[in-house]
């Protein structure tokens, strides 16, 4: 099966699952001017955080945040869609913003949603475990302290989808900061699509480093990695990236190989700028 073969199955399947899930969800709504103590989840009467709302929530429910505002960082651990609105997040949460510890089977999906750590030293997504974990037009910039702004460290096999996804870090940029750092564990083997993704002024823009006998396969497409340390790195021989219509200018090292890992050019790339460009392992001539 060719690259692109590949690729529209995995986008049929999701938009299958995702349309197949929204048709029984109920959706619980909280709000800035809700209340988590008199509030009932409607839209008459919100809640006030995004944790007590999901709480309140079943398996494949929808959160909805109707208005701009801090709803508070979250720990997810069942299948859910969380749905933002312009200026709706999460801010200086003092840990983590979103923590997803959800079961192997489950989707757990956000869309709309900023996260600004402030200058505090947490991840804005960590995903310790999942099944399908889908991001819609999410921006999260880190705070002062190591720290990612996804975290995908699952030890079962994982998969994502993102389209829309701007990282950036605390500035000036520090040492080991990341914009997504994939990470699987026990033998996890982790594929995924990443479209649209802007990554600045992070020291590092996407690190894929699995551990052990883990597997990474990612597709990035039509994303820019700028103003970093180390724009792409893949570390290992289980690590593969394919990167299409993608940019990577203006940082000081362009794309990084390490014991093994590959990162192979499919398509269209923009290598240049960077005070080292570095070497794709290869390319994909797309049939």
């Amino acid at each position: 099966m060719s690259w692109f073969k590949a690729l529209a199955c995995f986008l049929l399947m999701l938009t299958g699952n995702l349309l197949a899930s929204s048709a029984l969800a109920a959706v619980i709504f909280a709000s800035v001017i809700g209340s988590d103590g008199t509030g009932d989840g409607s839209f008459t009467f919100p809640f006030r955080t995004l944790q007590h709302a999901y709480a309140q929530a079943q398996i494949g429910d929808t959160v909805k945040l109707v208005e701009p505002g801090d709803y508070g960082p979250a720990t997810i651990d069942k299948a859910i869609t969380i749905i933002g609105t312009p200026g709706a997040g999460i801010f200086d949460p003092g840990g983590n913003a979103i923590t997803v510890n959800a079961g192997p089977q489950d989707t757990v999906t956000i869309d709309n949603l900023i996260i600004d750590q402030g200058t505090g030293t947490g991840n804005g997504i960590q995903v310790n475990k999942v099944h399908k974990l889908n991001l819609y037009d999410v921006s999260i910039r880190t705070g002062s302290g190591p720290a990612s702004a996804v975290s995908f460290r699952p030890n079962t096999n994982a998969e994502f989808y993102v389209d829309r996804l701007t990282t950036e870090g605390f500035a000036p940029i520090i040492a080991e900061g990341w914009g997504l750092k994939l990470t699987p564990r026990d033998g996890a083997h982790v594929t995924g699509v990443l479209n649209r993704v802007f990554a600045r002024n992070n020291m590092n823009g996407i690190v894929s480093a699995p551990v052990g006998s883990s597997m990474v396969d990612v597709t990035i497409l039509n994303s820019i990695f700028s103003n970093t340390e180390f724009a792409v790195t893949s570390k290992g021989a289980g690590s593969n990236l394919y990167l299409g219509d993608t940019s990577i200018t203006g940082n000081e090292r362009g794309l990084r190989r390490q014991n093994g890992g590959n990162i192979f050019s499919v398509q269209n790339n923009r290598l240049f700028g960077n005070t080292a460009n570095g070497s794709f392992s290869g390319v994909i001539n797309v049939q």
